[in-house]
């Protein structure tokens, strides 16, 4: 199945969110270009850096303050899908 057959069955599942947190959900978008990743011994926040339309679009943190550390995930493939 190639990305545009995917393109037309995107569905949203439902906003998520861990124990005491709040939900989130970012929409359907087409192209992830950058994933943060902010963490300690375990997850506290994902930020993420969408393509529309050849324009960055970044979405605000979802999780909490910690991470001592942040990685960055660079998604490369232009037919990739997560």
């Amino acid at each position: 199945m190639d990305c545009h057959e995917y393109e037309k069955n995107q569905i949203s599942v439902r906003p998520w969110g861990g124990q005491g947190g709040t939900m989130f959900d970012d929409g359907l978008n087409k192209t992830i270009r950058i994933m943060l990743i902010g963490h300690g011994p375990g997850i506290d926040f994902i930020q993420t850096e969408y393509d529309r339309e050849g324009s960055s679009v970044w979405y605000g943190k979802h999780g909490g303050v910690g991470g001592a550390k942040v990685d960055k995930v660079f998604i490369i493939f232009s037919n990739f899908v997560i």
